[in-house]
């Protein structure tokens, strides 16, 4: 699933070497329907702010709609990097998210502008069934927060 134009004849490409593997021009979220999806270098995502250039409305899924289409597919690791939709993706899953047994985001330690930090998401996926397993760390440049620098980590999940 891929919302930005400019990487779909690639991921096409890599797709026909793979058996089954298909590329999704949308955005994952909780909601099915059009989305502001803002391109940056570094920091796209969905947007509920005023169109700019760099604005384009983009079909937009769920992974329950995108699972349930598809119910040869069954697999067991799910990755995502949503730039802070990670949450709502997770509960757009609906009944779809008991199969994955891992269960990788991108997180913030600390809340930024309303995007679920680590003890919320925690929070859902404890209720959820699964519990942290491990977390890797990146540092990004020195930004004005409290703490001196901004830490951003990958949350592993999984099934106990």
């Amino acid at each position: 699933v891929e919302p930005q134009p400019d990487p779909w004849p690639l991921l096409c490409e890599l797709a026909k070497r793979v058996i089954g593997s298909e590329v999704l021009p949308a955005a994952l979220s909780g909601q099915i329907g059009e989305v502001s999806f803002v391109l940056g270098e570094s920091n796209s995502g969905i947007r509920s702010s005023v169109a700019s250039d760099t604005t384009l409305s983009v079909p937009c899924t769920t992974l329950a709609k995108v699972l349930s289409e598809r119910p040869q597919f069954s697999p067991n690791l799910l990755k995502l990097d949503l730039q802070g939709h990670e949450l709502k993706a997770l509960i757009g899953a609906d009944k779809w998210l008991n199969q994955f047994e891992l269960i990788v985001c991108e997180m913030s330690v600390i809340p930024i502008g309303g995007v679920p930090a680590f003890a919320e998401m925690n929070r859902f996926f404890e209720g959820q069934g699964y519990r942290f397993m491990m977390c890797c760390l990146n540092m990004i440049g020195r930004l004005m927060v409290p703490f001196g620098r901004l830490m951003l980590f990958m949350f592993v999940a999984g099934r106990p």
